[in-house]
């Protein structure tokens, strides 16, 4: 796990491995969907940014509970997170953590030791999807922007690195129909 914090007074964390996969532990992560109303404040406006808003606001409550620990990242044993008052629980809404303590038993049938009570738990991984996302037609077109085709994670069409390359594919499909459609056309001839 590393940090991959990109602005101050944050903290983000990511997974990776070793290119040989060697390494004695495993890590994953658990994500929980993030819907526009779990972002929606009673007191403010709708703002088409207020995704970010609130991925930002919990980074930095990320940040504050690890210089409390004094390290990089906030840190927690399953055993721990378990408990209302772990700290590492401040950095996820409470929808979030009530989810995660849900479908860890689940998991921990699925896959032996995943929910073993010394499974440590690392905050918070909020990047893994976009918190806007670029509104496109059928064909998979910038809505109002021709030509432009938004895939993958960046403009919020997918939530990892298979969905993001499934989506990239049918872009790049959609982008060979166009120009197999436009060449056809300028010869006369289908193809």
């Amino acid at each position: 796990m590393i940090n991959a914090s990109s602005e101050a007074k944050t903290a983000v964390t990511n997974g990776m491995s070793n290119s040989d996969r060697s390494a004695m532990f495993a890590n994953s992560a658990v994500l929980v969907d993030v819907r526009p109303e779990d972002v929606e404040q009673e007191d403010k406006p709708a703002d088409p940014l207020s995704g970010i808003a609130f991925q930002e606001h919990y980074e930095h409550l990320a940040w504050e509970v690890a210089r409390e620990q004094k390290g990089d990242l906030p840190m927690a044993f399953y055993r721990s997170f378990k408990d209302e008052e772990e700290p590492i629980r401040k950095c996820l809404p409470a929808f979030a953590s009530e989810a995660i303590l849900e479908a860890m038993p689940y998991f921990g049938r699925k896959l032996k030791g995943f929910d073993d009570d010394l499974a440590l738990f690392i905050a918070v991984e909020s990047r893994s999807s976009s918190p806007v996302r670029i509104k496109r037609d059928e064909n998979m077109q910038a809505l109002g922007h021709a030509g432009i085709l938004p895939a993958g994670e960046g403009p919020g069409y997918a939530g990892g690195i298979m969905s993001a390359a499934v989506d990239g594919i049918r872009a790049a499909e959609k982008i060979i129909g166009i120009y197999t459609e436009k060449y056809s056309q300028k010869c006369g001839e289908k193809i």
